[in-house]
């Protein structure tokens, strides 16, 4: 278990510092495929960039992606706004692989992720980190840490490019 906290901590290390998308892929893991990849999307600006690099990638491994966002009990997202969504990336993006978006609801986003990544055959996690000041992280749980702890997959890792004008 310290090993895993260790790896965690040394992959947040890595996330947090870095101006380029990072993939992190957890010690014990040992298959290389990847034949699905799993955007978690909140629906954010720096997403339309994540997902033209992600599908290009995609194409390359001919894997299939699904954009997944996860709403929770507390705060649903509306059907409409998911609608539009949908309809925004399906416009919008030129694709050769296999594209879906979902979204689901559950109480713990990153519970839901988990499940949704077992359930669907996940091979890797994709998402967008928002670095935070120290009183941003005092009253927000990082759903890239948690994962990074957590994680039984690679996970790859996009800054939120806004945030590289503020450096």
């Amino acid at each position: 278990e310290i090993g895993k906290y260790l790896f965690g901590t040394n992959a947040m290390d890595i996330i947090e510092n870095t101006r380029i998308p990072v993939i992190v892929v957890p010690a014990d893991h040992y298959d290389t495929r990847v034949d699905h990849i799993v955007y978690a999307s909140n629906y954010q600006e720096g997403d339309h960039e994540n997902i033209t690099q992600l599908l290009n990638l995609a194409n390359s491994l001919n894997a299939s992606v699904t954009i997944l966002h996860v709403s929770t009990e507390e705060n649903p997202t509306s059907i409409d706004m998911f609608e539009a969504y949908r309809d925004f990336i399906f416009d919008k993006f030129y694709y050769t692989v296999p594209l879906h978006i979902e979204q689901i609801v559950h109480k713990n986003p990153v519970q839901g992720i988990t499940e949704f990544m077992q359930k669907n055959g996940g091979d890797l996690l994709a998402m967008l980190t928002h670095h935070r000041n120290f009183f941003e992280n005092a009253f927000h749980k990082s759903v890239t840490k948690q994962f990074a702890m957590i994680a039984e997959y690679p996970i790859m890792d996009f800054i939120d490019k806004s945030l590289l004008l503020r450096k």
